[in-house]
């Protein structure tokens, strides 16, 4: 087998990945979209006061953040998928800025952890709330960092940081030949 059949052959099984991995996330999309209608549903529920709770601490904005990053992540790869599937290379700009948009999401799902945490309420409002007794509002001070978050989002980045890199490599490639 020659060195063009070879090139001939990967393509192929390239592209036929590129199917699967387009159906697979396509598939996945739709659960994140109706696991997003769920969440939603509940919080109006609880919003109308017709689910029981009687400690008033449903949230959805947490869930909904990271249902925005699974569905901003799943569109991303299907949309890589699909190029796979026609033959194109998955290595574009494109790509990479939609992966570092999903790095940022990231972000925002641990400020707005950070930001919805009783701990930074209590740093907020304490001083106004305790003047006569300050440190007394530090005593058990927990913040939650969502280290998977913030984890994520470096992953992001860097991935999106080694695409860039593959779109120019991949440029450089198609301007030689």
């Amino acid at each position: 087998m020659n060195s063009a059949q070879k090139i001939d052959k990967s393509i192929q099984k390239m592209m036929t990945l590129g199917r699967r991995l387009g159906i697979l996330f396509t598939a996945l999309f739709i659960a994140v979209c109706c696991c997003s209608v769920v969440v939603i549903s509940i919080g109006l529920m609880a919003a109308q006061g017709n689910l029981y709770d009687p400690s008033k601490t449903v949230s959805v904005v947490v869930p909904l953040m990271y249902l925005l990053i699974s569905g901003g992540a799943t569109w991303t790869l299907r949309g890589i998928s699909m190029d796979m599937a026609h033959g194109e290379s998955p290595f574009t700009l494109s790509h990479a800025r939609r992966i570092s948009i999903i790095g940022w999401l990231f972000v925002a799902a641990a400020i707005g952890d950070l930001l919805f945490s009783p701990g930074f309420l209590s740093i907020v409002i304490g001083p106004f709330d305790l003047l006569g007794n300050a440190y007394s509002m530090f005593e058990n001070l927990a913040l939650p960092i969502d280290i998977g978050a913030v984890l994520g989002a470096v992953c992001c980045f860097s991935i999106s940081a080694i695409w860039r890199y593959g779109a120019l490599l991949q440029d450089q490639t198609e301007d030689l030949v």
